[in-house]
């Protein structure tokens, strides 16, 4: 089973760079465990569990300061309103004219 990274093009990317760690003998037993498990090759195995490694950590952080952020400008707003002002009610008038309300 080979996995490929896509660009967002959809097509495979071309593999131009390289990554080397150093794992002791243990680590690479288990990895290689894992990789035949999957039908892997170990290098496959690694790349891939790497990526989801990944994305799953970039997604988690933007998910937790996103809701963070998004959380407490709810509360400000709830809060501590801003007032009223000629562009919002302009808004609203274009909006109800739109909707015919």
């Amino acid at each position: 089973m080979t996995t490929s990274v896509s660009e967002p093009s959809g097509r495979p990317s071309l593999k131009s760079q390289r990554l080397m760690a150093r794992i002791s003998a243990d680590q690479k037993r288990l990895l290689q465990r894992a990789a035949d498990i999957r039908g892997q090759t170990l290098t496959e195995f690694v790349v891939s569990a790497a990526q989801e490694a990944a994305t799953r950590a970039i997604v988690d952080q933007e998910v937790i300061e996103l809701s963070l952020r998004d959380s407490q400008a709810f509360a400000e707003g709830i809060l501590n309103p801003p007032p009223v002002g000629p562009s919002l009610r302009a808004a609203a008038r274009r909006y109800k004219k739109i909707m015919e309300l």
